[in-house]
């Protein structure tokens, strides 16, 4: 006869092999594939305008530069928001290098950044090629879309071999990040400058590299 503990530690051991049961069932059962990882959407503050060019000319229509700064100046721009001009394409690759500059330039010195885009240099069917718009972007609201694969939270646990990644971590993330942009719209880099990195192994290697201005010993009061 089993007593009271022998019996206690059988139904334990069978509540266990159950659960198991249960899990490889679920890991056998989930199709094979990457996790679905969460992603950042702006639902952000934007204005927009057009920006006229003369036909088939790298100069803008007559009164543009001066709209268009009133335009931007009414909006009170900060550091963190996005000027983006849409460039339109006259399909002569020489005219529409002249107009990327003549759109930056009609932008002016704001505080802002500002970027540049539209498929120039390519013949374009669009009834107003001569039209672009210039788009302003205050990435004031930001959207965390955490997909969970359809599955509820008991298969999440318990189902689920690989559940789905990040959803606190970017929920956290965008709590605490400095600039909403940095998320939705990040700065491009630009091109490693290899001769400042060679130049430095050199001067590496020919023992023309100055000393730190202490060491790390150096208590700094």
């Amino acid at each position: 006869m089993k007593t009271p503990n022998h019996l206690g530690a059988t139904l334990a051991r069978g509540a266990a092999i159950a659960l198991a049961a249960a899990v490889l069932a679920g890991c056998m059962s989930q199709p094979i594939g990457r996790p679905v990882e969460p992603s950042f959407a702006s639902a952000s503050t934007r204005a927009q305008t057009d920006l006229f060019f003369q036909p088939a000319s790298s100069q803008l229509a007559a009164g543009e530069v001066e709209r268009l700064r009133a335009f931007l100046k009414g909006l009170a721009l900060v550091p963190s928001d996005d000027v983006i001009v849409d460039v339109p394409s006259s399909g002569i690759p020489t005219v529409d290098v002249k107009r990327l500059s003549v759109a930056r330039n009609a932008v002016g010195p704001v505080p802002a950044r500002v970027r540049l885009a539209g498929q120039t240099g390519f013949a374009t069917t669009d009834e107003r090629p001569d039209a672009g718009f210039v788009q302003v972007v205050r990435y004031d609201r930001l959207k965390v879309d955490c997909k969970n694969l359809g599955l509820s939270q008991d298969e999440l646990l318990y189902s689920a071999s690989i559940p789905p990644m990040g959803c606190a971590n970017a929920i956290n993330l965008a709590n605490m990040v400095a600039e909403n942009r940095d998320l939705v719209a990040p700065t491009t880099l630009g091109q490693m400058d290899a001769h400042s990195s060679v130049t430095a192994i050199e001067r590496y290697r020919a023992g023309e590299t100055r000393p730190a201005p202490f060491g790390l010993d150096t208590t700094i009061n």
